[in-house]
């Protein structure tokens, strides 16, 4: 009987004492807990000190960001991309309006008459005239025009133009005929040359027979 009651109390002893040991550990092991935490603490306060009255420690900063970003919502920003939609001008259309020309015809008289047997070119006496092609705006077309006929109708007699002022024969004005009647003859297109131009008429035959220069004029074309 009492080494049952020895050993309950040995067994109760070794609780307790067990239970006293375990309590004991976790009580160290909470306290070097808290002290370790407030030494973090420190620790972080201590690197949070300001520097100076005005400014902020690097650490200081990058804590207090730290701080704000845990709070601060995030803000997506939203990118709009706006299609720039250029509006052509329609191109302008040129409109070209051709006007009706009018075209008149003015005839020049050529004073004088005369003749001629000599084969080479000789001056009929009081053929001679002035012309500009500014007198006749628009001018377009010149054709010389004679009444002429070769003596006997025997060979060939010839008139021309001649321009005193540029010493040359106006080209184009030669013109011919076989008749020994009268018969009216015309140029292709003469040429003539700008400025205030002295002319005259000349004439000339192939033949033993005469040229005769009886009358003539300028057949003047003109569009406006």
């Amino acid at each position: 009987m009492n080494n049952k009651i020895l050993k309950i109390v040995f067994v109760m002893n070794l609780v307790v004492l067990n239970a006293f040991m375990g309590f004991t550990v976790l009580r160290s092991y909470v306290e070097s807990a808290e002290e370790e935490k407030e030494n973090t603490e420190e620790n972080i306060i201590r690197s949070l000190q300001i520097n100076d009255d005005t400014s902020c420690s690097n650490n200081c900063i990058s804590y207090i960001d730290q701080k704000i970003a845990s709070i601060t919502p995030v803000v997506q920003k939203e990118v709009v991309q706006r299609e720039l939609v250029v509006t052509q001008a329609p191109a302008q259309q040129t409109i070209v309006t051709t006007e009706a020309k009018t075209k008149s015809v003015n005839y020049m008289p050529i004073p004088g008459a005369g003749n001629t047997l000599e084969t080479s070119w000789t001056v009929i006496e009081g053929s001679d005239f002035y012309l500009s092609k500014v007198d006749y705006p628009g001018i377009t077309e010149v054709y010389f025009e004679a009444n002429m006929k070769l003596k006997n109708g025997n060979g060939k007699g010839y008139l021309r133009v001649y321009d005193v002022t540029n010493s040359r024969a106006v080209d184009g004005s030669e013109i011919e005929t076989s008749s020994q009647t009268s018969e009216f003859v015309s140029s292709g297109m003469i040429s003539l040359w700008e400025g205030y131009n002295h002319y005259i008429i000349q004439a000339r035959s192939l033949t033993a027979d005469t040229t005769y220069f009886e009358s003539g004029r300028l057949k003047i074309i003109s569009e406006r």
